[in-house]
């Protein structure tokens, strides 16, 4: 999968950081070189998986993806899609390979280098184009969204990995690789603050005078409103101390 033959369907033990609680694994990605050729996707002007779709078949047709599987490195058999340079609805598309070490491309192609990175990989079967663009739908509407998967997405370049054959086949296998970086867990109350707590109980006492305005009980709303807010903080505070222990749980289980 990472540039070997023994790496290619299952990912080596090293690379595997962990998985997340919906059975993605997320892997140190070493660096790596490839060749290839690039295309401007503006989805400003048309849909951009027609681009793509339409780049490839260009790709097919005039053999550069012949070329290419030529140049690929004997234990990296796959065609790499790459996106890059993203810019306000519009971003460069690569098909590319990586290469034999030391290997220098046609002088049509392009060198990119990819640095190393954390990255979630996430597995796509069936029909290449249908089964990526399903996935990618799934990673950012509802992976990213969860906080319960404990990540955002970094910065970096994102790769589609096709292995040779038929991409077509209701039984193809490919995998997607996002960069991703630890989400970051706002900070809360702390629970012991007595400022915090007389500063909320005070806000609380005071929303509610305002409710009861010119009624008798004023009072006895300002201790109902003081009340509330105070179970309000220790609710707040709670909830951090839960986030806190679960964060240093995993923390122990990475090591």
């Amino acid at each position: 999968m990472f540039g070997s033959k023994k790496a290619q369907g299952n990912l080596p033990a090293e690379n595997i950081e962990k998985k997340d609680s919906a059975g993605i694994d997320i892997c140190r990605v070493p660096a790596i070189a490839y060749y290839g050729r690039r295309r401007h996707i503006d989805t400003k002007k048309a849909n951009n998986g027609a681009q793509i779709r339409a780049f490839w078949e260009e790709c097919r047709e005039d053999g550069t993806l012949d070329r290419l599987r030529a140049l690929a490195l004997t234990d990296a058999q796959r065609f790499t899609a790459a996106c890059t340079n993203f810019e306000t609805r519009a971003y460069d598309y690569w098909i590319v390979v990586e290469p034999d070490p030391g290997a220098e491309p046609p002088e049509d192609f392009e060198r990119l280098e990819v640095g190393e990175r954390q990255c979630a990989v996430f597995p796509c079967e069936g029909p290449a184009h249908e089964a990526v663009s399903k996935q990618w739908h799934y990673i950012y509407n509802t992976w990213f969204p969860r906080a319960k998967y404990g990540y955002d997405a970094a910065q970096g370049v994102e790769i589609e990995n096709y292995p040779f054959g038929d991409m077509d086949s209701p039984d193809y296998r490919c995998e997607i690789l996002v960069p991703v970086k630890p989400a970051q867990t706002p900070e809360l109350p702390r629970r012991r603050d007595t400022t915090l707590v007389v500063l909320f109980v005070a806000v609380g006492a005071v929303a509610g005078i305002l409710l009861a305005r010119s009624s008798d009980n004023a009072l006895l709303f300002a201790a109902v409103g003081g009340a509330a807010a105070y179970f309000i903080y220790a609710y707040i505070s709670k909830r951090r101390e839960e986030i806190k222990k679960k964060r240093d749980e995993e923390k122990d289980e990475d090591n």
